[in-house]
């Protein structure tokens, strides 16, 4: 199939659960000015609630492309990609070497990758450019079925209940339509010199953990979401600062969200994990990272976190915070 035909299929594999405002013309079903998203994955019964969402709550239009719809050879991504707004990424399956170099090129380019759950998961270890742009590194994946310890080798597990630390109040991504039902005192373990402090946090009563997904890219990574998880086999809590973060690459921005295994988090309404996805998209690097109306952005002393900022006192922390919302 050439490259001129495969485009006119992925155009075909259209979500069709919004309504007949989505379509390849991304034209919006009311005269909200929307935007136009690509959504690549192996699970559309994840990723059709998503675009819902997007298209009920903004009036974004979305493109499915299934990979499990195409034959092998088949699985590219379109060659035009510069008229997406966003590329949001959910294959749980292998990640082929065109997809990942295609990702890579559009997010250096000036685009907005937004990678979702299993975008980052051990089977991706083998592609040769994908974590070096991701900026992560998984020790010892062999080992991740059995339980592990803080700095140890990477683990993953489900189904589990786990609580989710927002690490930047106030910020657009982890703020905008998202309510925090509680507090928690959080001291992650992957960030040298962080002190404990208390951050607004919810639980997710079902849903996958991934611990010791290390950061090999310094202090590049905006920190958004942590997370707390006690595992029952070993009695070890784990409590890292991995679970979201946005990263600049080129002229683009990775933005990374990790809650999403079950097809339940994307359909529950009481779970934010849409809502996240949709900020993520449409969060504007170019204004501040934070909301400076908003009185939890005002009275947190976090406004908007990179690891280094972890360490710092409440004061320290709000100048920091302040200086890289007006520098995002």
């Amino acid at each position: 199939m050439t490259r001129r035909r495969v485009a006119a299929a992925f155009v075909a594999i259209v979500t069709s659960c919004c309504g007949a405002g989505i379509g390849a013309s991304g034209a919006a079903a009311d005269d909200r000015d929307s935007g136009r998203v690509l959504i690549v994955t192996d699970e559309s019964d994840r990723m059709r609630p998503l675009a819902a969402y997007l298209k009920d709550e903004d009036g974004i239009d979305s493109v499915i492309v299934d990979y499990t719809d195409l034959a092998e050879d088949d699985r590219i991504l379109p060659g035009n990609l510069s008229e997406y707004d966003a590329l949001v990424g959910y294959i749980h399956g292998d990640l082929n070497e065109r997809t990942e170099i295609g990702i890579i090129e559009y997010t250096r380019s000036g685009g907005r990758f937004v990678a979702v759950h299993h975008m980052i998961s051990s089977g991706k270890k083998k592609n040769r450019h994908y974590f070096p742009f991701l900026g992560v590194h998984m020790d010892d994946i062999e080992l991740a079925r059995k339980p592990s310890e803080p700095d140890s080798h990477y683990m993953w597990r489900e189904p589990v209940e786990k609580v989710v630390v927002n690490l930047a109040p106030g910020h657009y991504i982890t703020s905008r339509g998202i309510s925090w039902p509680e507090t928690v005192d959080f001291l992650p373990t992957d960030v040298a010199g962080a002190r404990s402090k208390r951050y607004p946090a919810i639980t997710m009563r079902q849903t996958e953990v991934y611990s010791n997904v290390k950061r090999t890219d310094g202090n590049e990574k905006t920190l958004l979401l942590g997370y707390i998880y006690t595992d029952d086999r070993n009695s070890v809590t784990h409590a890292q600062a991995i679970d979201g973060w946005i990263k600049p690459a080129g002229e683009g921005h990775i933005v990374y969200i990790q809650p999403g295994h079950f097809v339940e988090e994307f359909t529950d309404a009481g779970n934010i994990l849409n809502q996240l996805i949709l900020n993520a998209i449409t969060w504007n690097p170019d204004e501040p990272g934070y909301l400076t109306d908003s009185r939890e952005c005002r009275a947190s002393h976090q406004a908007c976190m990179r690891p280094s900022v972890l360490s710092l006192t409440p004061s320290e922390s709000v100048a920091a915070g302040r200086a890289i919302g007006n520098t995002m």
